[in-house]
């Protein structure tokens, strides 16, 4: 029977910036193989990088591999998936791929894994014509990433973008997926909070999904110590004041965060209880700088005068958990309208 192919075209907006990121993908382990007459895969699965072309017979790999997407995409209209998943207009998604697609040496082969990522998963595209992936990739595939092209500008001999067919798991149901159970007969995945137990039998064409999971617009963030000369380094043997400097600019809209709502590494904004004279009189100062506005410890004005408000914001807390040398600080909250933010910054502890 002749299946018709359904294109759903999505929208987004990217917004924000943040120069260092924690993998969205975390860690991946072999399953046990739960197919007969098949070999199995001969390379363990593995993160990799966003490679340069995602066309049939680009990239190969003896295993399931897998790499992080477009991250922190806001959607402005719906995004479709398997199973009748319907992902509304206002949410806030981070994307992946994983794939299994065999050298031609390799006739077939099968391996089942399991993908643990920073964040829950929302829905997953493996429809077997991969339609949902090529109605997405142009807003969710990674930014260096050819995945409609085909054949492809930079690597010779690679062609076949999807949407084709068997591009995606194959299934009975071309929008429906199966389970992983020891009856299932084929390719098949199991959503479990933050993982995903995916087994994919591929031959050739190989196998490709997308894996959708809560997100968080991506800000970019200044963290200082405090004292005179405002340095990158914290002790993480006392109680620690840190200024966080949220920058704005055409995207990011600083007056929009829920101050309340900001937790760096555990620390909280501090409350003007806490703050003493010192702290409510540079609180009172602040007000009337580049017609800021104040709310607790932050601060709205342009700091780095690139005519974006930035919100500046004193966080206190405990640092003896963070472990010495240079770390990632991440710093979580939302907006007023309840879209989630993060962002980060690199210190070092001593």
């Amino acid at each position: 029977m002749k299946k018709t192919n359904r294109i759903i075209m999505v929208s987004a907006i990217l917004l924000g910036c943040v120069a260092q990121v924690q993998a969205a993908i975390t860690n991946v382990t072999v399953s046990a193989n739960v197919l007969t007459g098949i070999p199995a895969a001969p390379a363990a699965p593995a993160i990799i990088s966003a490679p340069s072309d995602v066309l049939d017979g680009c990239a190969t790999a003896g295993g399931q591999v897998g790499f992080d997407e477009a991250q922190g995409v806001l959607l402005s209209a719906p995004l479709y998936a398997d199973d009748g998943v319907v992902i509304p207009a206002g949410t806030v998604v981070d994307s992946h791929m994983i794939f299994l697609n065999l050298p031609v040496s390799i006739s077939s082969a099968q391996q089942e894994a399991i993908w643990i990522f920073k964040k829950p998963i929302v829905a997953v595209m493996s429809d077997s014509g991969g339609i949902y992936e090529a109605a997405s990739s142009s807003l969710l595939g990674a930014p260096s990433t050819n995945y409609l092209v085909s054949p492809s500008p930079s690597t010779p001999g690679c062609m076949n973008a999807a949407p084709f067919n068997a591009r995606g798991l194959e299934t009975s149901t071309q929008y429906l997926h199966r389970k992983c159970v020891s009856a299932n007969p084929d390719d098949c995945y199991t959503v479990s909070g933050n993982s995903i137990d995916l087994l994919m039998a591929a031959s050739q064409p190989g196998d490709w999904i997308r894996v959708i999971t809560q997100g968080a617009l991506k800000v970019a963030i200044d963290i200082k110590n405090e004292g005179e000369h405002k340095r990158k380094c914290i002790e993480n043997h006392k109680h620690e004041q840190l200024h966080v400097t949220i920058l704005g600019n055409a995207n990011v809209d600083v007056k929009q965060i829920n101050t309340a709502s900001l937790s760096l590494a555990d620390m909280t904004v501090q409350v003007h209880g806490d703050e003493g004279k010192q702290g409510k009189d540079r609180r009172e100062e602040g007000r009337g700088r580049d017609k800021g506005e104040s709310n607790k410890s932050c601060k709205v004005h342009d700091t780095n005068h690139d005519g974006f408000y930035d919100l500046v914001c004193e966080f206190r807390g405990d640092a003896t958990g963070i472990s010495e040398g240079s770390t990632l600080l991440e710093l979580s909250g939302q907006l007023k309208n309840g879209v989630p933010i993060e962002g980060s910054d690199t210190v070092c502890v001593r």
